[in-house]
């Protein structure tokens, strides 16, 4: 158990061998097939955001900032069967391969 005041630097990557996730994006619109295909009609984007250590004194004295936030694109794309470790038939019963969004297969997160 960490310690009050103790520094842990432990760093988890997500990737698709050990998370996955489905975003889901509703239309409540009155016209027909645009529920169906709402990335014909939308696109998507959203985006991975967290701060970064600025150890170059110069620069931490222009921004006034020992620290900055980085934005970087998380792509999304309809779920394919083979997400969620192949659990195709849990995924059309819950309507994932339909209605969801996935981040692309090659995504990473660093917690």
């Amino acid at each position: 158990m960490e310690k009050r005041g103790e520094h842990n630097e432990t760093v988890i990557n997500l990737t698709r061998s050990n998370f996955d996730v489905a975003l889901s994006v509703s239309y409540i619109g009155s016209q027909d097939g645009v529920a169906e295909n709402l990335d014909t009609y939308f696109s998507f984007y959203i985006q991975k955001v967290y701060t970064e250590l600025i150890t170059d004194k110069k620069k931490q004295n222009e921004i006034g900032s020992t620290y900055t936030w980085v934005t970087k694109p998380f792509k999304l794309a309809k779920c394919e069967g083979d997400r969620f470790n192949n659990l195709t038939e849990e995924m059309n019963n819950l309507g994932i391969r339909k209605n969801y969004f996935c981040p692309e297969s090659d995504f990473n997160v660093l917690l």
